[in-house]
């Protein structure tokens, strides 16, 4: 393993993204670290996404599915890479990313997953600077299954995929992402993937993920809260003994209820009632099952505590 050298594949999934996409790429090809290969997955798009990217050295596919998953899932058969780094096509890395990455994932034993913090794009471009909030000794740090549970209990998210990168063997054996998330499918294969293993989560900034793009997937966030739920309790039997995992469940069963009843419509509130009812105390019963049969009031009593 001292001698193992990283190798990258790049999988960029598009959708409508010619504005965006040459800045993206530009950003691959611009790294001090070179990558082995790079794939575009062109899902759907009906702009001119496909001119936008002759320029560039990649390997192209038009597919149709619609679906954000399957579209990364589509080439991790082809990739000859031992790690694959994701990036949205509408994401920059800065020129350092593979480089750092490359660099900690030597250090610590070639880990199965990678996650770091990020800062923002406006939509002109401009760089939008965050301080980064995890508190934990050092630039980085290394994590456990249980590790990271207890770490995503006081942060909540999943930083997204333009900061992840994975180990291509790890990402073959758990199947890739599931195809049935429409939103959150990021959450939760991470938590397959992570499972018995070990990840690095990173404080330095080299990815930059642009806001407020419309389509995002960060929009909606009801539905993000629900998939968030469904896919802790899909891999609830893998961290059964793991007392943080069992937290995040239960906080997340709230939460989705809460986000389903002010901003989703009964089919949801159905859905998420029939997820997470199972976790809630006696405070959450009371509120959801009696004041939550009643959306218009709940919402009020809502905008009357905050």
């Amino acid at each position: 393993m001292e001698n193992k050298i990283v190798e990258f594949s790049i999988i960029i999934p598009a959708h409508n993204s010619s504005k965006w996409i040459k800045k993206a790429l530009d950003s691959v090809f611009q790294q001090e670290y070179a990558p082995m290969e790079v794939f575009v997955i062109d899902d759907n798009s009906d702009d001119n996404l496909e001119d936008q990217i002759r320029d560039f050295d990649v390997q192209y596919f038009k597919v149709n599915f619609k679906n954000a998953a399957a579209s990364r899932n589509h080439v991790k058969d082809l990739v000859k890479g031992n790690y694959i780094a994701f990036l949205d096509a509408d994401d920059i890395w800065c020129k350092d990313h593979l480089s750092r990455v490359a660099e900690l994932l030597a250090k610590n034993e070639f880990p199965s997953g990678y996650i770091n913090y990020f800062d923002h794009l406006d939509l002109e471009g401009n760089r939008i600077e965050r301080n980064c909030p995890w508190k934990f000794e050092g630039d980085f740090a290394l994590m456990s299954d249980c590790d990271y549970a207890s770490f995503y209990i006081s942060y909540k998210y999943f930083v997204g995929m333009s900061a992840c990168v994975v180990s291509t063997e790890r990402f073959k054996q758990i199947g890739g992402f599931d195809v049935e998330f429409q939103k959150r499918h990021d959450v939760e294969m991470w938590w397959r993937l992570i499972h018995g293993q070990m990840c690095i989560l990173d404080k330095h900034k080299s990815s930059l993920y642009r806001k407020n793009v419309p389509g995002s997937v960060s929009q909606n966030s009801h539905l993000t809260e629900f998939y968030k739920l469904k896919g802790l309790l899909k891999n609830s039997a893998l961290y059964v003994k793991c007392k943080a995992y069992q937290t995040n469940l239960k906080k997340a069963a709230v939460t989705a209820m809460n986000h389903a009843l002010l901003y989703g419509d009964l089919e949801l509130v159905k859905s998420v009632r029939s997820l997470g009812a199972f976790s809630w105390g006696i405070k959450e019963r009371l509120m959801f099952n009696i004041i939550g049969k009643i959306p218009p009031a709940y919402k009020l009593l809502y905008k009357v505590l905050r």
